[in-house]
């Protein structure tokens, strides 16, 4: 009897779930604590990371994300909801020479958060 309960629990539950996991595209990006770039930074993540992503809560360019202890904004540009290869994940060796210390991973996400991406069209 246990078992066809779950089972019903999580049938019922699966299809109207808010939630989908989500990773991110770019090499670095933030989440922001608002829905704007110059908002506070919550955490720098790396490209291929899961994130949380509710659908419920977002706008035209930005989805809600939660990643460990940490909850906020990205960019849904930066979001994908399938693994891509990431060039971090192509070129290990040429990658990890840099040592990229945490001020720098930061620096590095806020040029992504500036950076414009998709298409631009001119009148």
């Amino acid at each position: 009897m246990s078992i066809i309960l779950t089972f019903l629990y999580f049938f019922n539950s699966s299809g109207s779930s808010s939630f989908k996991i989500g990773y991110l595209t770019p090499i670095f990006s933030n989440i922001h604590k608002n829905m704007f770039v110059d908002s506070k930074i919550v955490s720098t993540l790396s490209c291929g990371h899961p994130v949380r992503v509710n659908l419920k809560q977002r706008n035209a360019n930005w989805y809600k994300v939660k990643t460990g202890p940490y909850i906020g904004y990205i960019k849904k540009i930066d979001i994908k909801f399938k693994k891509i290869k990431c060039f971090q994940d192509k070129y290990p060796k040429f990658f990890n020479k840099f040592n990229f210390s945490v001020d720098e991973l930061y620096l590095w996400g806020k040029l992504n958060d500036r950076f414009s991406k998709g298409y631009v069209r001119f009148r």
